[in-house]
């Protein structure tokens, strides 16, 4: 488990240690970030507001401020999200949404947080951080969805063109100078596929459709799954994968989900986060099977650790497990590398009727009840759980949003 000395020390809330990423995320891989990567919680309300919570040294919140939040806020969105629920995408530092305003045939970007790597569209010299949302421009079509990565931004639009910019250490923004960071977004060239969706991970980039997935960036875990361990500014092909619905790109590693309610996985497993009972790697990708062979309807992918949603309304996970992300009511070990369901709520009540998974940031999780109600488990050192607290939460609980 590289580097676990760094993980441990950091989610224990000490001092982060000489070699263990500080500042800026170096977004080198899922082991190599420090536990402020993704710590806040950014969850869509309506059309013009959001609900905020959490990690905002950078003003990741967006709120104009930079003070972490343990309690629920509204952010008050000056552009319309349009009612999506997806709009809303958040990464290392930065926060990105989109706005879409489709009886003009017009959308763009909008992105708040750290900028020392270009990820919010603007030159980092120029523009360090903004706790407020910022308009991205340059692109050619009306936007469609958002991905924000360690220290990268995705954006699709309408043609299903993906479009790239921020951090590019390991080609993950499409750039071919990796010592420069892509401040302006492009295209990404050599596609190879009309996309209808993309996702970002630590230091990696997938778009898919429902035939291909495309993957380029960081490689050293296999989390291109082009059978390889070799970095990549070029997309390339995913092995094996056709009929793809939605993919989660974790820090490291990758969930699938196709059609018929199948999961595949790939990339790196120093934790369990493949749960496929081992702590092997995988280059590409392998099928998943939850127990009772039940059928899966939505995933979600952090840092080290997998969520997935089965159609009985409960909710799977495994993978690392320091901080309470798997969501069990003790901590039964470091890691679990089997899908585990989870039981019970904080109460001992039965934990059932989730409809959806609504975040997954990098130790924590979010769901939404088929009552409407927000459930939460996992990492709140810096509050993004939303109970008023920074205790860690290692069964799900209810909070109340306002």
């Amino acid at each position: 488990m590289k580097n676990g000395l760094c993980r441990l020390v950091s989610l224990l809330g000490l001092a982060i240690l000489a070699g263990c990423a500080s500042g800026e995320p170096s977004a080198k891989d899922s082991t190599e970030l420090s536990a402020p990567f993704n710590a806040q919680s950014v969850v869509f309300k309506n059309n013009s507001s959001a609900w905020i919570m959490g990690n905002n040294g950078s003003g990741q919140l967006g709120n104009g401020a930079t003070a972490n939040l343990a309690t629920p806020a509204v952010l008050k969105l000056s552009f319309s999200l349009d009612g999506n629920r997806s709009a809303v995408s958040v990464g290392g530092s930065h926060t990105l949404a989109f706005q879409r305003q489709a009886m003009a045939n017009y959308s763009t970007v909008w992105a708040w947080g750290s900028n020392g790597a270009g990820q919010l569209g603007r030159s980092p010299a120029s523009l360090g951080t903004s706790s407020t949302p910022v308009k991205v421009g340059g692109f050619s079509a009306p936007i469609t969805a958002v991905a924000a990565g360690g220290t990268h931004s995705l954006a699709l639009d309408a043609n299903g063109a993906v479009w790239a910019w921020g951090g590019n250490t390991y080609g993950q923004a499409a750039f071919s100078n990796l010592s420069t960071v892509r401040s302006v977004p492009a295209m990404v060239p050599g596609l190879g596929i009309t996309a209808t969706g993309i996702a970002a991970g630590g230091s990696h980039s997938i778009a898919y459709n429902a035939t291909q997935v495309m993957a380029w960036g960081r490689n050293v875990n296999g989390q291109l799954g082009n059978g390889s361990t070799t970095d990549s500014i070029t997309p390339v092909l995913v092995q094996g994968l056709t009929g793809v619905t939605k993919v989660a790109a974790g820090g490291s590693h990758n969930l699938a989900l196709v059609g018929s309610g199948q999961l595949w996985v790939w990339g790196y497993n120093g934790f369990g986060q493949l749960g496929d009972g081992t702590i092997v790697d995988r280059t590409a990708p392998e099928l998943i099977v939850i127990p009772g062979n039940l059928t899966v309807i939505d995933i979600g992918a952090g840092l080290d650790h997998s969520v997935v949603l089965t159609a009985d309304g409960r909710v799977w996970t495994w993978g690392y497990n320091l901080a309470g992300q798997l969501g069990y009511a003790t901590l039964p070990n470091l890691y679990l590398a089997l899908p585990t369901r989870i039981e019970t709520d904080e109460n001992g009540n039965p934990f059932d009727n989730v409809a959806r998974i609504v975040l997954v940031g990098g130790h924590h999780t979010i769901v939404q009840k088929g009552d409407g109600t927000y459930w939460v488990w996992g990492y709140n050192a810096y509050g993004q759980l939303g109970d008023g607290t920074t205790t860690n939460r290692f069964a799900p609980r209810q909070i109340t949003l306002p």
